[in-house]
């Protein structure tokens, strides 16, 4: 009868320490693996903010012609006395263009709340990955413990 069918009250200190190096050093891959997978989950988050400020930048650009072509629309609209028939044409333009940032203003909207909703599940799914990870590791650790303490 060998010392493993005997149990694990028979094993020698030795083997008792080489099994638990072995399970610390599984844990350590875990750990490294985890470490590894938060490193690309961090330059995929510094990838999507470097797109949304891009976006934001646009979007300020957008903005700031927007504002100066009202600018523009205004000063004609003070000499509408003298083009009234071409002001009137223009303001039929600038209300197509107010719908047109109107619409891009909501799909920007919806756009966002997806990205949000988007980074809420992720965030969500990584949160539930880091839990599993820690209960492992909690296991692990308290199997450990139990080994050392016997």
């Amino acid at each position: 009868m060998t010392t493993q069918d005997q149990g694990d009250f028979r094993q020698t200190p030795a083997q008792t320490h080489r099994e638990l190096i072995g399970e610390l050093a599984a844990v350590n891959a875990d750990a490294r693996d985890f470490r590894a997978e938060m490193r690309e989950f961090t330059a995929e988050m510094r990838e999507l903010m470097a797109e949304m400020r891009e976006f934001r930048a646009e979007m300020l650009e957008f903005k700031s012609e927007t504002k100066r072509e009202l600018s523009e629309l205004r000063r004609l609209a003070e000499s509408r006395d003298q083009r009234s028939r071409r002001n009137g044409v223009l303001l039929e333009e600038l209300q197509g263009q107010v719908q047109q940032i109107a619409e891009v203003l909501v799909s920007f909207r919806d756009e966002m709340r997806a990205y949000r909703e988007e980074q809420a599940t992720q965030m969500k799914r990584l949160e539930s990955l880091l839990r599993a990870s820690f209960s492992q590791l909690d296991i692990r650790v308290s199997k450990l413990e139990e080994k050392l303490c016997k």
